[in-house]
């Protein structure tokens, strides 16, 4: 249940952070600075902080699955 919140967790700062570097992204794009380079950059660590866990916790899934093993043997269908 942790791990669901966990993961659930991640993906609601994913999708937060990538909001905010959008905005911030356009804005430098545009000629504005909207965020400074400090936040700017936690925004950046956030996003692929939650990211990594993200694919960690979906390759442990997928390893508890029995999905994951020898790249010489195809997968089952």
């Amino acid at each position: 249940m942790t791990r669901t919140l966990a993961s659930w967790a991640a993906f609601l700062v994913a999708i937060y952070t990538f909001s905010q570097l959008w905005g911030a992204f356009r804005g430098a794009w545009g000629g504005r600075a909207t965020v400074p380079p400090g936040s700017f950059l936690g925004l950046v660590a956030l996003f692929l902080g939650s990211l990594v866990y993200m694919v960690f916790v979906v390759y442990a899934a997928d390893s508890a699955a029995g999905r994951t093993g020898n790249a010489q043997q195809p997968l089952p269908q």
